[in-house]
């Protein structure tokens, strides 16, 4: 399989407004620093980079996602995260899809039409189309995913080109918060980052499957990963700066893409680029269902009653996202991030550790043992870190709940692994 379709179809995640808004948008550029800042952003992009996407798809492009997790935890701890990926993937298309449904109502003035089944309608609508062109085949999405991009590059040189009055500013940045440097900017910024692409990044490994060779992986990870996380975070920060010293700037708000691309706008013109700003989070929710389509695949599971799930999961998301706010995450979506995050560690850690079983058991307890380690260590941080609900918004916990996951597996892995080197040595 040639490894630019998977690249182009993780590309699309990063092109959407969705991500430029709830996401990019709290990770500020503090200036002057420019050069430290890029150096850090960097470090932090080819950080999520290696620890969410490319140790798992090391393990993935020879057996697929969950075989590979059933290799590293075993058949029943395996079942365990195709469930947390089924929930985590409703609420996140959900809250997507309940973005986009608010982007068509935001500007019109209220009627009852504008309701929850208008709502509800529009979302469906949406998704029914989303469903039939997000279960084509990987060539077919990977041209509807540089449709996407193309779209979404788009769309950031209009803002670039909106707030040009502010272009002189940006040399200056963000002013520093009092008594906190550029470096306190990255931990927060960092751990939102991976809070919301370790699932995605951990999931979209899949895609490695039946690549040519390990330097394919990794072409994908620069290309389809690392190299648009890494860019669009650098030009919605300079919009977002820029956008602070202009006349679309509304005071006591974070500046945001929203003011960039629809700030000062005449009324008509709004829903147009609305709907344009709605058509680029198309690529990642087409990204979002193959992926519960993917965690569907049970081999006990007949075909027929694979497409009943996956259309009953389809109403859960309708009916979920003309009920909530679009960036609520409720206590079972975090440990549905927590979950995934975790396992995407110890697969990195037996990537590293190079584990081959002969078999795949019922349960890995060396791969079981980190990843209860993992998901149970917020618990036993301090007050501070174990908050699992939305309340802290740069997740403190999530960083240290994958560290202790990889070390606990590479710790228990490695001494097996030199010890079997050496019986096996001439």
């Amino acid at each position: 399989m040639p490894w630019r379709e998977p690249a182009l179809i993780l590309a699309a995640i990063f092109f959407s407004f969705a991500f430029w808004y709830s996401v990019a948008t709290y990770y500020p550029l503090f200036g002057p620093h420019y050069l430290l800042w890029g150096a850090l952003t960097a470090v932090v992009t080819l950080g999520l980079t290696a620890g969410f996407f490319l140790g798992p798809a090391m393990r993935v492009r020879e057996r697929g996602l969950f075989p590979a997790v059933a290799d590293s935890m075993g058949r029943i701890p395996a079942l365990a995260v195709r469930a947390l990926s089924v929930v985590f993937l409703v609420w996140w298309i959900a809250g997507m899809l309940a973005m986009a449904s608010r982007l068509i109502f935001l500007f019109r003035k209220p009627s009852c039409l504008e309701s929850v089944p208008a709502t509800w309608t529009v979302g469906a609508v949406i998704l029914l189309f989303l469903f039939a062109t997000g279960v084509r085949s990987q060539r077919t999405l990977a041209k509807l995913a540089m449709f996407s991009i193309k779209l979404g590059i788009a769309v950031l040189i209009a803002a670039v080109v909106r707030v040009r009055d502010g272009w002189d500013a940006v040399a200056h940045g963000f002013p520093e918060v009092i008594g906190r440097s550029v470096l306190w900017s990255f931990p927060s910024g960092g751990s939102r980052l991976a809070f919301y692409f370790a699932p995605l990044l951990f999931l979209g490994a899949a895609a490695c499957w039946r690549l040519r060779s390990r330097g394919d992986v990794v072409r994908v990870a620069l290309a389809g990963v690392a190299l648009p996380l890494f860019g669009t975070l650098v030009v919605v920060s300079l919009i977002c700066v820029a956008v602070g010293h202009t006349e679309l700037y509304r005071p006591s708000l974070n500046p945001n893409i929203a003011m960039a691309l629809w700030g000062d706008a005449a009324r008509r013109t709004v829903s147009w680029r609305m709907l344009i700003a709605l058509i680029t989070m198309f690529g990642a929710m087409r990204f979002g269902i193959r992926a519960l389509a993917d965690s569907l695949m049970v081999d006990s599971l007949r075909a027929r009653w694979r497409w009943t799930a996956l259309c009953g999961l389809a109403c859960a998301i309708a009916g979920i996202a003309a009920h909530q706010r679009p960036l609520d995450e409720p206590m079972i979506c975090s440990m549905a991030v927590q979950g995934l995050a975790v396992a995407a560690a110890v697969l990195t850690a037996d990537s590293i550790a190079g584990h081959r079983p002969a078999a795949s058991r019922w349960i890995d307890w060396t791969g079981t043992v980190a990843f209860v380690a993992g998901f149970v260590a917020p618990l036993a941080l301090p007050y501070r870190f174990q908050e699992f609900g939305p309340n802290d918004w740069w997740r403190p916990w999530l960083p240290p709940s994958c560290g202790i996951a990889f070390a606990a597996c590479l710790l228990g892995r490695l001494p097996w692994g030199l010890a079997r080197r050496t019986l096996h040595a001439p």
